[in-house]
């Protein structure tokens, strides 16, 4: 007789076989039971699949929308922001807007900053909009005592026009800022990949950053597990995003290797 190749992959059912703090079932858990959202992009085809993402770009002098890296190995694709030197010289990657916090949604990216890590400004999160037009792609305005283009979003910013020197965690619930998560701060190295998470509990934020070998460097207020408090709205619904911007007439590129995001299908398994 065949094996059977289904069966009742669930959440509940894979917490009580593993235990919630088992690290087999906060894998299997994520991507492997039939009631969560995974999606994953390695980029390995020869477009961006317009099917699952919208592209887009501040029209300025030589920006240009993520496209697909001919022989990249593994697949990547890259943001390229042009010479404009505002939010016109800006490149956007955007998912679609199903996710929550309520449901523990997350996104995780692995990228690198192309030649100079100097004059630009990236972002990796989730936001209440999928809008790629100049000025719109993302969730931070001002990183410094922080304004907001997101009524709801949260994401790890790395501006170089702001007083920060590195990596932060900046979250916006119903227009009210988060407390900025300043622990890591981290400057990125130039060519040099990196994964930077974003994880959602309710409408609480959890960061995380590793290296380019997946060991991770960084979790969470001041690197001790703690969430951002009040950092979405749980009910909103989010769409994951990559940006990037240059804050002058050089234009930059980010490279992008893979993206993953996903949710609960409910909030309680």
């Amino acid at each position: 007789m065949a094996e059977r190749m289904t069966g009742d992959i669930f959440r509940r059912r894979l917490k009580e076989l593993f235990g919630e703090r088992n690290r087999l079932y906060s894998y299997l858990a994520r991507i492997a039971a039939h009631d969560v959202v995974y999606f994953r992009d390695d980029f390995t085809g020869p477009v961006i699949d317009a099917n699952k993402w919208t592209v887009g770009n501040g029209a300025g002098a030589s920006a240009v929308s993520p496209a697909i890296t001919v022989g990249a190995q593994g697949g990547q694709i890259r943001l390229t922001t042009g010479t404009a030197g505002d939010n016109t010289a800006s490149s956007v990657l955007a998912g679609g807007r199903h996710l929550t916090g309520d449901t523990n949604a997350f996104i995780v990216a692995r990228l690198k900053i192309n030649t100079a890590v100097t004059s630009i400004k990236v972002e990796v999160g989730l936001r209440d909009s999928i809008l790629t037009t100049a000025g719109n792609g993302k969730v931070v305005n001002v990183q410094a005592t922080p304004s907001f283009v997101s009524t709801d979003g949260v994401a790890w910013s790395y501006d170089t026009s702001q007083a920060s020197t590195g990596w932060r965690g900046l979250g916006v619930a119903n227009t009210t800022a988060a407390t900025t998560d300043t622990g890591y701060d981290g400057v990125p190295v130039a060519d040099t990949f990196e994964y930077l998470m974003v994880e959602l509990r309710d409408g609480a934020a959890f960061f995380s950053r590793y290296d380019a070998d997946g060991v991770r460097t960084y979790f969470g207020g001041a690197g001790r597990g703690l969430p951002m408090l009040l950092a979405v709205t749980a009910t909103v619904l989010l769409s994951p995003h990559i940006y990037v911007e240059a804050r002058s007439g050089t234009s930059r590129n980010v490279d992008v290797d893979m993206v993953a995001f996903g949710a609960a299908r409910s909030a309680t398994p």
